[in-house]
Protein backbone atom coordinates (compact mmCIF):
# COMPACT_ATOMS: atom_id res chain seq x y z
CA UNK A 1 0.00 0.00 0.00
CA UNK A 2 2.76 2.23 1.20
CA UNK A 3 4.45 1.29 -2.47
CA UNK A 4 1.64 2.85 -4.55
CA UNK A 5 1.52 5.97 -2.68
CA UNK A 6 5.30 6.09 -3.29
CA UNK A 7 4.62 5.96 -7.08
CA UNK A 8 1.39 8.24 -7.03
CA UNK A 9 3.38 10.93 -5.51
CA UNK A 10 6.62 10.76 -7.86
CA UNK A 11 3.92 11.09 -10.63
CA UNK A 12 2.30 13.90 -9.64
CA UNK A 13 5.88 15.39 -8.57
CA UNK A 14 6.66 14.77 -12.29
CA UNK A 15 3.33 15.80 -14.20
CA UNK A 16 3.62 19.17 -12.11
CA UNK A 17 7.10 19.58 -13.46
CA UNK A 18 5.97 19.22 -17.13
CA UNK A 19 3.61 21.77 -16.45
CA UNK A 20 5.58 24.20 -15.45
CA UNK A 21 7.81 23.76 -18.44
CA UNK A 22 5.18 23.42 -20.59
CA UNK A 23 3.89 26.59 -19.50
CA UNK A 24 7.51 29.16 -19.51
CA UNK A 25 7.73 27.66 -23.39
CA UNK A 26 4.30 29.28 -23.74
CA UNK A 27 4.75 32.27 -22.54
CA UNK A 28 8.51 32.88 -24.26
CA UNK A 29 5.87 31.74 -27.69
CA UNK A 30 3.86 34.48 -26.33
CA UNK A 31 6.48 37.08 -26.21
CA UNK A 32 8.22 36.66 -29.50
CA UNK A 33 4.93 36.80 -31.15
CA UNK A 34 4.39 40.74 -29.53
CA UNK A 35 7.71 41.33 -30.76
CA UNK A 36 6.90 40.48 -34.37
CA UNK A 37 3.82 42.45 -34.41
CA UNK A 38 5.15 45.22 -32.77
CA UNK A 39 7.86 45.04 -35.79
CA UNK A 40 5.34 44.37 -38.74
CA UNK A 41 3.70 47.66 -37.24
CA UNK A 42 6.68 50.09 -37.64
CA UNK A 43 7.95 48.92 -40.76
CA UNK A 44 4.31 49.59 -42.60
CA UNK A 45 4.80 52.92 -40.72
CA UNK A 46 8.04 53.66 -42.43
CA UNK A 47 6.79 52.22 -45.77
CA UNK A 48 3.85 55.12 -45.32
CA UNK A 49 6.18 57.91 -43.93
CA UNK A 50 8.12 57.40 -47.28
CA UNK A 51 5.00 57.80 -49.85
CA UNK A 52 4.15 60.79 -48.46
CA UNK A 53 7.54 62.11 -48.70
CA UNK A 54 7.89 60.42 -52.48
CA UNK A 55 4.24 62.48 -53.29
CA UNK A 56 5.59 65.84 -51.54
CA UNK A 57 8.69 65.40 -54.07
CA UNK A 58 6.12 65.18 -56.96
CA UNK A 59 4.21 68.21 -55.96
CA UNK A 60 7.19 70.59 -55.60
CA UNK A 61 8.82 68.91 -58.81
CA UNK A 62 5.41 70.02 -61.13
CA UNK A 63 5.50 73.39 -59.08
CA UNK A 64 8.48 74.17 -60.02
CA UNK A 65 8.04 73.26 -63.69
CA UNK A 66 4.88 75.15 -64.19
CA UNK A 67 7.00 78.12 -62.46
CA UNK A 68 10.04 78.04 -64.87
CA UNK A 69 7.71 77.83 -68.12
CA UNK A 70 5.41 80.86 -66.71
CA UNK A 71 8.84 82.40 -66.25
CA UNK A 72 9.70 81.70 -70.20
CA UNK A 73 6.09 82.36 -71.21
CA UNK A 74 6.46 86.26 -68.87
CA UNK A 75 10.30 86.71 -70.66
CA UNK A 76 8.62 86.11 -74.56
CA UNK A 77 5.46 88.82 -73.32
CA UNK A 78 8.30 91.43 -72.54
CA UNK A 79 10.32 90.84 -75.79
CA UNK A 80 7.07 90.97 -77.91
CA UNK A 81 5.96 94.17 -76.74
CA UNK A 82 9.36 96.07 -76.94
CA UNK A 83 9.28 94.84 -80.66
CA UNK A 84 5.93 96.34 -81.06
CA UNK A 85 6.78 99.48 -79.53
CA UNK A 86 9.66 99.99 -81.56
CA UNK A 87 7.70 98.84 -84.98
CA UNK A 88 5.14 101.43 -83.81
CA UNK A 89 7.39 104.33 -83.41
CA UNK A 90 9.14 103.38 -87.16
CA UNK A 91 6.51 102.61 -89.05
CA UNK A 92 3.49 104.73 -87.15
CA UNK A 93 2.71 107.10 -90.46
CA UNK A 94 1.57 104.24 -92.98
CA UNK A 95 1.94 100.57 -91.88
CA UNK A 96 1.43 100.64 -87.50
CA UNK A 97 -1.85 98.79 -88.48
CA UNK A 98 -0.67 96.24 -91.10
CA UNK A 99 2.45 95.62 -89.07
CA UNK A 100 0.37 95.10 -85.87
CA UNK A 101 -2.07 92.96 -87.23
CA UNK A 102 0.79 90.72 -88.64
CA UNK A 103 2.87 90.60 -85.53
CA UNK A 104 -0.18 90.11 -83.21
CA UNK A 105 -0.89 86.68 -85.57
CA UNK A 106 2.23 85.97 -84.67
CA UNK A 107 2.11 86.32 -81.44
CA UNK A 108 -0.72 84.27 -80.79
CA UNK A 109 0.93 81.35 -82.43
CA UNK A 110 3.80 81.63 -80.08
CA UNK A 111 1.18 81.68 -77.21
CA UNK A 112 -0.57 78.72 -78.34
CA UNK A 113 2.50 77.21 -79.18
CA UNK A 114 3.97 78.06 -75.58
CA UNK A 115 0.30 76.63 -73.77
CA UNK A 116 1.34 72.92 -75.43
CA UNK A 117 5.07 73.20 -74.49
CA UNK A 118 3.81 74.00 -70.90
CA UNK A 119 0.77 71.35 -70.73
CA UNK A 120 3.22 68.00 -72.45
CA UNK A 121 6.50 69.35 -70.00
CA UNK A 122 3.56 69.25 -66.76
CA UNK A 123 2.17 65.75 -68.00
CA UNK A 124 5.86 64.61 -68.84
CA UNK A 125 7.07 65.69 -65.07
CA UNK A 126 3.88 64.41 -63.01
CA UNK A 127 4.56 61.18 -64.88
CA UNK A 128 8.09 61.18 -64.22
CA UNK A 129 7.33 62.19 -60.52
CA UNK A 130 4.60 59.16 -59.96
CA UNK A 131 7.23 56.71 -61.50
CA UNK A 132 9.59 57.35 -59.14
CA UNK A 133 6.74 57.26 -56.16
CA UNK A 134 6.02 54.41 -57.02
CA UNK A 135 9.15 52.83 -56.33
CA UNK A 136 9.33 53.96 -52.86
CA UNK A 137 7.64 51.22 -50.79
CA UNK A 138 9.87 50.56 -48.40
CA UNK A 139 12.67 52.31 -46.42
CA UNK A 140 15.63 49.96 -48.03
CA UNK A 141 15.72 51.98 -51.36
CA UNK A 142 14.79 55.40 -49.26
CA UNK A 143 18.22 56.85 -50.74
CA UNK A 144 18.35 55.20 -54.48
CA UNK A 145 14.62 57.17 -54.99
CA UNK A 146 16.06 60.40 -53.62
CA UNK A 147 19.11 60.30 -55.85
CA UNK A 148 16.53 59.84 -58.52
CA UNK A 149 14.41 62.76 -57.70
CA UNK A 150 17.34 65.02 -57.74
CA UNK A 151 18.15 64.08 -61.20
CA UNK A 152 14.86 63.83 -62.88
CA UNK A 153 14.67 67.73 -61.13
CA UNK A 154 18.12 68.70 -63.28
CA UNK A 155 17.35 67.33 -65.99
CA UNK A 156 14.13 68.78 -66.59
CA UNK A 157 15.23 72.21 -65.66
CA UNK A 158 17.68 71.85 -68.09
CA UNK A 159 15.29 70.99 -70.75
CA UNK A 160 12.91 73.57 -69.54
CA UNK A 161 15.49 75.82 -69.91
CA UNK A 162 16.57 74.98 -73.79
CA UNK A 163 13.11 75.12 -74.80
CA UNK A 164 12.24 78.06 -73.54
CA UNK A 165 15.79 79.97 -75.32
CA UNK A 166 14.71 77.90 -78.29
CA UNK A 167 10.90 79.37 -78.53
CA UNK A 168 12.50 82.44 -77.41
CA UNK A 169 14.82 82.60 -80.37
CA UNK A 170 12.21 81.41 -83.03
CA UNK A 171 9.79 83.90 -82.09
CA UNK A 172 12.41 86.66 -82.09
CA UNK A 173 13.16 85.44 -85.86
CA UNK A 174 9.86 84.82 -86.87
CA UNK A 175 8.66 88.36 -85.65
CA UNK A 176 11.92 90.20 -87.18
CA UNK A 177 10.84 88.13 -90.62
CA UNK A 178 7.26 89.22 -90.33
CA UNK A 179 7.74 92.99 -89.84
CA UNK A 180 10.56 92.78 -92.77
CA UNK A 181 7.98 91.49 -94.68
CA UNK A 182 5.16 93.48 -94.16
CA UNK A 183 6.98 96.80 -93.78
CA UNK A 184 8.08 96.37 -97.37
CA UNK A 185 4.43 95.15 -98.78
CA UNK A 186 3.48 97.71 -97.01
CA UNK A 187 5.48 100.36 -98.73
CA UNK A 188 4.40 98.93 -101.90
CA UNK A 189 1.11 99.37 -101.12
CA UNK A 190 0.78 102.88 -100.68
CA UNK A 191 3.24 103.66 -103.41
CA UNK A 192 1.74 105.66 -106.15
CA UNK A 193 3.48 106.36 -109.39
CA UNK A 194 4.45 109.45 -108.58
CA UNK A 195 6.75 107.95 -105.80
CA UNK A 196 10.22 107.93 -105.93
CA UNK A 197 12.72 105.38 -104.06
CA UNK A 198 16.06 103.01 -104.51
CA UNK A 199 16.42 99.72 -104.89
CA UNK A 200 19.30 98.01 -103.16
CA UNK A 201 20.85 94.67 -103.47
CA UNK A 202 21.08 92.51 -101.04
CA UNK A 203 24.01 90.54 -101.96
CA UNK A 204 26.32 94.00 -102.88
CA UNK A 205 27.40 96.47 -100.08
CA UNK A 206 25.68 99.29 -100.71
CA UNK A 207 24.72 98.55 -104.14
CA UNK A 208 21.72 100.12 -105.60
CA UNK A 209 19.96 99.54 -109.12
CA UNK A 210 21.35 102.46 -111.51
CA UNK A 211 20.30 103.92 -114.75
CA UNK A 212 23.19 103.98 -117.36
CA UNK A 213 22.60 104.86 -120.63
CA UNK A 214 20.35 101.93 -121.81
CA UNK A 215 22.09 99.25 -119.77
CA UNK A 216 20.74 98.34 -116.26
CA UNK A 217 23.74 98.32 -113.89
CA UNK A 218 24.28 98.84 -110.02
CA UNK A 219 26.76 101.11 -108.08
CA UNK A 220 27.40 102.91 -104.85
CA UNK A 221 24.17 103.94 -103.37
CA UNK A 222 23.26 107.61 -102.94
CA UNK A 223 20.49 107.71 -100.11
CA UNK A 224 20.52 111.64 -100.29
CA UNK A 225 18.24 111.31 -103.50
CA UNK A 226 20.71 113.41 -105.71
CA UNK A 227 21.22 110.85 -107.75
CA UNK A 228 18.54 111.26 -110.22
CA UNK A 229 19.89 107.97 -112.22
CA UNK A 230 18.52 105.66 -108.45
CA UNK A 231 15.67 107.05 -108.54
CA UNK A 232 12.71 104.76 -110.30
CA UNK A 233 8.58 105.03 -109.64
CA UNK A 234 6.64 101.50 -109.44
CA UNK A 235 3.54 100.91 -111.07
CA UNK A 236 1.82 99.05 -108.63
CA UNK A 237 -1.27 98.26 -111.01
CA UNK A 238 1.16 97.15 -114.41
CA UNK A 239 4.19 96.11 -112.98
CA UNK A 240 6.39 98.61 -115.20
CA UNK A 241 9.66 99.55 -113.19
CA UNK A 242 10.44 103.58 -114.83
CA UNK A 243 13.68 105.87 -113.99
CA UNK A 244 13.09 109.51 -113.85
CA UNK A 245 14.27 110.04 -117.27
CA UNK A 246 11.53 108.27 -118.65
CA UNK A 247 13.24 104.67 -119.46
CA UNK A 248 11.45 101.77 -118.26
CA UNK A 249 12.76 98.42 -117.38
CA UNK A 250 12.69 95.55 -120.38
CA UNK A 251 13.29 92.06 -119.88
CA UNK A 252 14.90 91.99 -123.99
CA UNK A 253 12.42 89.46 -124.80
CA UNK A 254 14.72 86.34 -124.02
CA UNK A 255 12.78 84.96 -121.44
CA UNK A 256 13.96 81.01 -120.76
CA UNK A 257 17.72 80.92 -120.82
CA UNK A 258 19.77 81.87 -117.75
CA UNK A 259 22.32 84.83 -118.52
CA UNK A 260 20.80 84.14 -121.78
CA UNK A 261 19.61 88.08 -122.29
CA UNK A 262 20.60 91.29 -120.35
CA UNK A 263 17.84 94.08 -119.39
CA UNK A 264 17.86 96.99 -120.41
CA UNK A 265 15.71 99.99 -120.19
CA UNK A 266 13.52 100.87 -122.85
CA UNK A 267 12.87 104.34 -124.13
CA UNK A 268 9.55 103.69 -125.24
CA UNK A 269 7.17 102.65 -121.79
CA UNK A 270 4.35 101.05 -122.31
CA UNK A 271 1.18 99.73 -119.94
CA UNK A 272 0.60 96.67 -122.16
CA UNK A 273 4.13 95.24 -123.13
CA UNK A 274 4.34 92.32 -121.12
CA UNK A 275 8.54 92.45 -121.32
CA UNK A 276 8.01 95.54 -119.42
CA UNK A 277 5.59 94.13 -116.70
CA UNK A 278 7.52 92.59 -113.24
CA UNK A 279 6.37 91.80 -110.27
CA UNK A 280 7.85 93.13 -106.73
CA UNK A 281 7.76 89.91 -103.84
CA UNK A 282 7.88 91.72 -100.51
CA UNK A 283 8.64 88.50 -98.88
CA UNK A 284 11.91 87.49 -101.00
CA UNK A 285 11.83 91.51 -101.94
CA UNK A 286 12.56 89.68 -105.99
CA UNK A 287 11.89 91.65 -109.06
CA UNK A 288 10.53 88.81 -111.61
CA UNK A 289 9.31 88.72 -115.14
CA UNK A 290 6.09 86.69 -116.38
CA UNK A 291 8.69 84.02 -116.90
CA UNK A 292 9.87 83.33 -113.55
CA UNK A 293 13.23 84.78 -114.44
CA UNK A 294 14.30 87.37 -111.92
CA UNK A 295 16.81 90.67 -111.99
CA UNK A 296 19.83 89.22 -110.80
CA UNK A 297 23.26 90.66 -110.17
CA UNK A 298 26.81 88.75 -111.59
CA UNK A 299 28.71 89.91 -108.45
CA UNK A 300 29.94 93.10 -110.57
CA UNK A 301 28.00 96.09 -112.29
CA UNK A 302 26.33 93.78 -114.72
CA UNK A 303 22.11 93.00 -114.48
CA UNK A 304 20.83 89.64 -116.24
CA UNK A 305 18.36 87.11 -116.33
CA UNK A 306 18.44 84.10 -114.30
CA UNK A 307 16.09 81.65 -112.50
CA UNK A 308 14.46 82.80 -109.47
CA UNK A 309 15.76 80.89 -106.55
CA UNK A 310 15.83 83.32 -104.04
CA UNK A 311 19.53 83.94 -103.29
CA UNK A 312 21.02 87.35 -102.27
CA UNK A 313 21.54 88.65 -105.88
CA UNK A 314 18.12 88.49 -106.99
CA UNK A 315 16.85 90.27 -103.48
CA UNK A 316 16.33 94.14 -103.81
CA UNK A 317 14.92 96.04 -101.09
CA UNK A 318 13.75 99.56 -101.20
CA UNK A 319 16.35 101.31 -99.49
CA UNK A 320 14.30 105.01 -99.25
CA UNK A 321 10.97 106.36 -99.59
CA UNK A 322 10.62 110.13 -101.23
CA UNK A 323 7.31 111.73 -101.30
Amino acid sequence: MNVWIGVAAVMTVIAIVIYVIYSNQISVLNANAVKAAEAALVAQEEAIAAQKKANQSAAELTNTAASQLKAAEDAAASKLASALAAQKQADAAACSKQVADAVAKQYQTDLDNSAQLQQTAITAALAAAQSVAAAAQAQAVATAIKNAENTAITDKQQALSAQASQLATEWQKKVDDAVAAEKQRCLLTTTKPYDKFLLQNVAASNKCLTFNGNAVSYVDCDSSGANVNQLFYYDLATGTLRNTNGHCLDDGGVPNSNGAGNFYWNPSCSKTNQHQAFIYTPEGTRLSNRHKRCLDSDGGRKIHYWECSGNANQQWNILSLTR
